[in-house]
């Protein structure tokens, strides 16, 4: 367990660190309590439906698989919403298309944090 702590607080800070560095401490465009929130219902939903298929050690794997493919679908849902409604020069474009993304950064990550703790 102690690697896997340490493992995680490499995984987190660094990337946040350099980040918080990289955008002059503008991070906005990183946090999306609402993009957590469909990645963990829409991947933990995917993966509920398939629980009965599953063996105890792959379930790790496939949280992993199913909180990327949420993330996919959560960048092409906020392209849904956001590409309609507004003009490509519109500086609000750039902000909607960070929001999208960002659902694909939370797949990952919250897949390698499920998978390493989940698997044994």
């Amino acid at each position: 367990m102690n690697n896997k702590m340490i493992g995680l607080l490499i995984m987190l800070l660094v990337p946040a660190l350099l980040i918080f560095r990289v955008s002059q401490g503008n991070v906005h465009g990183f946090i999306s309590i609402d993009s957590l929130i469909f990645i963990i219902a829409l991947g933990g939903g995917m993966t509920y439906m398939n629980k009965h298929n599953l063996s105890e050690h792959k379930l790790g794997t496939a949280i992993k698989d199913n909180f990327i493919t949420a993330g996919w679908l959560g960048t092409v849902v906020g392209l849904i919403i956001m590409l309609p409604n507004i003009e490509f020069s519109d500086p609000q474009f750039r902000i909607g298309l960070a929001a999208a993304i960002v659902t694909i950064l939370y797949g990952y990550i919250l897949g390698a944090i499920a998978q390493a703790f989940i698997d044994k």
